[in-house]
């Protein structure tokens, strides 16, 4: 699997091997040894909670890509007569 994602993104396979570490760290890869890695199981309610988050970008204006938001996330924290 890592010689593949290498290769196909055009990188080293340390890059690859640190992303899936990091993955694992965060409980959305499982690392199943002699076999590689395989994508957690997500809860009903923790699926929900993360659609409830990208909701709230989506009506505070945020859309990831777009120039305006190179400041940060708090870019997307200004209106009225301020910012946060």
């Amino acid at each position: 699997m890592e010689i593949q994602l290498a290769e196909k993104l055009g990188v080293s396979r340390t890059p690859i091997r640190e992303a899936i570490r990091k993955l694992e760290l965060e409980g959305l890869v499982l690392m199943i040894p002699r076999r590689g890695a395989e994508v957690a199981k997500i809860s009903h309610k923790s699926l929900q909670d993360v659609l409830e988050v990208l909701g709230s970008f989506g009506r505070a204006g945020y859309r990831p890509g777009m120039p305006e938001n190179r400041r940060g996330a708090t870019g997307c924290l200004t209106g009225g007569g301020g910012s946060f």
